[in-house]
């Protein structure tokens, strides 16, 4: 980031690229998160904020915002880059891998996915037996995972392991849009976020019988005629779909700029809307005063980065830059949905929000900077 210098952010994506700056498919190493850490001078080394994202970053910028809105900085601050990458190259079961069921301990998910010194089991291992003891697929940590025991334990090789690759190097290349802070400027808060399991932040889906068939934009259909009163796909809507949904209370008024999603393999979609004060009944739709809806989009070309079959390359976002976005008050109550496919098992999947609010408050204070809030959830409260 540039030093002693103020900034205006509109804009930070990235990806991750090789030694020659070339894009790495998701297939080939999977980005489990990457975050942009910042401490401000008054708190010393600790870690106050952070702007960060998963495997859709390619296809879903973290910031997008267009004048007078901008997350911004007091040109103090320092950065730091956390980084948690997952190579498949080799990997006998990928989709295992990916939700971290990594030797030795067999854990998954959470910020503990995978630590240094654990890997997924790979055909360069040490040939072990199904009949084994390895934790890689133990049901203890991983009830219900219908996991294949030969595509986790991988053939056997000649002497019980292969000569390991050389080893190859990869970076986050990111890229920052910026302006200059000036009193037209109207500093956004981009630290407010919502979970669907209500801060537990990971869940496993378990599949249903039935459900092997339809796929995420069928169910998507069903959910959606559902919606609208039509009942002919009701019960694939409901036995065929995993839903989360939490209810928060908002704490402060606030003007919604934009909300986007994190969303692993197996989701379908995300929805935040605001509840109607004339009414408690939201299901599907009744009692809603505004909707913003969030959809994964997979990709379908093997290898091709940006487009990988069967991973989560995007999540559609919602934006309000033009100011008509809703004003939200202190008491309104708001409703986050998130929905899974249940056609096989998905271990450590999440669901969460990250809402970007423009607080009127916060205009035409000197030398106040986004920066400054810190990464909370003050702002909402869990019903």
């Amino acid at each position: 980031m540039p030093d002693d210098q103020p900034m205006a952010i509109r804009g930070l994506w990235g990806e991750i690229v090789d030694d020659r700056n070339v894009s790495v498919p998701l297939d080939e190493v999977y980005v489990h998160h990457w975050f942009l850490f910042y401490t401000t001078p008054d708190a010393g080394n600790e870690l106050v904020g952070k702007l960060g994202t998963g495997a859709e970053t390619r296809g879903t910028p973290i910031v997008s915002l267009t004048a007078p809105y901008a997350f911004t900085t007091a040109g103090k601050e320092k950065w730091w880059l956390n980084v948690h990458l997952l190579m498949l190259q080799n990997v006998t079961n990928v989709p295992a891998c990916i939700q971290c069921l990594c030797a030795p301990d067999g854990r998954h998910g959470s910020f503990n996915c995978c630590p240094d010194g654990a890997h997924c089991r790979t055909t360069l291992d040490p040939f072990v037996t199904s009949t084994g003891t390895d934790a890689f697929d133990d049901p203890h940590h991983c009830p219900n995972c219908n996991s294949d025991p030969d595509a986790v334990f991988g053939p056997p090789t000649p002497g019980g392991f292969l000569a390991r690759p050389a080893p190859k190097y990869y970076r986050v290349k990111y890229t920052v849009r910026y302006g200059c802070v000036s009193p037209i400027v109207r500093p956004v808060r981009a630290n407010m976020i919502i979970d669907a399991v209500g801060g537990r932040h990971e869940w496993n889906v378990f599949p249903a019988e039935g459900c092997m068939k339809p796929s995420a934009s069928h169910l998507a259909v069903a959910i959606k005629e559902r919606r609208l009163g039509d009942s002919g796909h009701d019960d694939i809507a409901d036995r065929c779909v995993d839903t989360k949904t939490a209810t928060v209370l908002v704490n402060e008024d606030f003007h919604l700029i934009g909300v986007r999603a994190h969303m692993h393999i197996g989701a379908i979609d995300a929805v935040l809307a605001g509840i109607s004060s004339n009414s408690s009944d939201t299901d599907d739709g009744i009692g809603i005063d505004w909707r913003c809806d969030m959809t994964a989009i997979y990709g379908c070309t093997p290898h091709k980065a940006g487009h990988e079959e069967g991973y989560v390359t995007s999540i559609t976002q919602c934006h309000y830059h033009d100011g008509k976005g809703p004003m939200l008050r202190k008491g309104d109550r708001l409703q986050y949905t998130v929905r899974y496919r249940r056609d096989k098992h998905y271990g450590g999947v999440m669901g969460g929000g990250t809402l970007v609010g423009h607080f009127p408050a916060d205009d035409g204070m000197s030398g106040v900077a986004s920066t400054s809030w810190p990464f909370m959830n003050g702002q909402l409260s869990y019903l």
